[in-house]
């Protein structure tokens, strides 16, 4: 995009949409559902913000949102000048005309204020994965209200949800669309050695304070166990070259996936993670893991004072949707090397404990659906359309 002017968006020859997606998550959510769109409706025109993922289904970018993920609030004040310069530029975007459709995935405190001001547009309004619909307890707003239709991973967000103007669908969680077709955890020794999974997070903060403990806990492993361990580290697209060559000096031997490659992830004994969307991704796939996160210690402070006025149980999504701690959390002061090992060579040596806890990760994954959230919420989106097309949206998840 160049200075003062609004962004180029080549003239549509099918419906026009426009899809805002934040951190990487979304992005990669998001993709999917345009790759299924594109499926129901093949001349559809698509442009937004997004990153790599929205990128490589074809997404015309209005503004790239890699790195736009934040940890609390001191670090999200830090990046709100880069986010907000883009704002008006997609305004303009969006006016000049209207799309068909606006389809909003996730980053709530971006997508909800672009949901307020589209109240005013000549478009139908999709939100995919609101704002903390992960929590049993949090008050619908006015969203339901804002927009035209809700597309919502767990069956409890749908219920607090419904009875305003929206159009509100349970389409089960996004993460189930990647799960390989083999069920379960398939763990493998090579050589004697157990599969160790690390997951460090998607944002730049959380991954370079978390990565040290990473290689300290790995090489704590290694030493209690008298053998070496194979690594696999999911390293998330975007994240800057210069945590790269701190991984790779930590991890010289590691195998590294794209993301979170859940085929890969079947065959780990067991996983570090850091806390976020990956702990539901390494709890579909029956990983025993530990979930952890550091901060640096004015956020912290920050992170406690929240907590004493916004009380939360668990910070781990599969504590969070089970409702007791099934998979230990260490965070903070309590994510030391040696507590963090404690718990992996109790997950590798203890088969009790492991199989306790897949058990226990398996219905986590039950609360979550089927596969086929991504087909759904296309279908959805057709329907806004007005796509005679679009097929008749299928079953609710299970």
């Amino acid at each position: 995009m160049h200075d003062g002017q609004a962004p180029h968006v080549r003239a549509p020859c099918g419906p026009r949409v426009c899809v805002v997606a934040g951190e990487a998550s979304g992005d990669r959510h998001a993709a999917a559902v345009v790759r299924e769109l594109r499926r129901l409706v093949p001349q559809v025109v698509v442009h937004g913000v997004g990153g790599a993922a929205l990128r490589a289904a074809g997404v015309e970018l209005l503004a790239e949102s890699t790195g736009w993920g934040a940890v609390g609030v001191l670090d999200s004040l830090r990046r709100v000048p880069r986010i907000a310069w883009h704002y008006p530029r997609l305004w303009r975007a969006l006016v000049q005309p209207p799309p068909a459709l606006l389809l909003l995935v996730d980053f709530g405190a971006f997508n909800m204020r672009l949901a307020r001001r589209a109240r005013d547009l000549a478009c139908k309004v999709l939100y995919y994965i609101p704002p903390r619909c992960w929590d049993r307890h949090a008050e619908p707003g006015d969203l339901p209200d804002l927009v035209d239709a809700i597309a919502t991973p767990f069956p409890w967000s749908a219920e607090r949800l419904r009875g305003g103007r929206a159009r509100v669908e349970w389409v089960g969680h996004p993460v189930l669309d990647r799960m390989p077709m083999v069920e379960g955890s398939d763990a493998t020794v090579t050589d004697g050695a157990p599969t160790i999974a690390l997951l460090p997070g998607s944002r730049p903060l959380e991954v370079r304070l978390l990565l040290p403990l990473f290689a300290a806990v790995v090489r704590g492993v290694a030493t209690c166990l008298g053998r070496a361990v194979n690594i696999q580290l999911a390293w998330a697209p975007g994240l800057p070259q210069r945590l790269v060559d701190t991984a790779r000096a930590l991890f010289p031997t590691a195998a590294w996936t794209d993301g979170v490659d859940l085929t890969a992830l079947r065959h780990a004994s067991v996983a570090v993670v850091c806390s976020g969307t990956a702990t539901l991704e390494v709890a579909c796939a029956k990983v025993p893991m530990v979930i952890t996160y550091r901060l640096p210690w004015w956020q912290w402070v920050e992170y406690l004072v929240r907590k004493h006025f916004f009380p939360i149980q668990f910070a781990g999504l599969p504590n969070i949707l089970a409702g007791r701690a099934i998979v230990p959390e260490l965070l903070g002061w309590d994510a030391t090397t040696e507590h963090v090992t404690r718990v992996l060579l109790r997950l590798l040596t203890d088969q009790d404990a492991a199989a306790a806890q897949r058990r226990a990760l398996g219905e986590v994954r039950a609360t979550v659906g089927t596969p086929g959230a991504a087909r759904r919420t296309a279908e959805l989106a057709a329907a806004l359309l007005g796509e005679k097309s679009a097929r008749r949206m299928t079953a609710a998840p299970a």
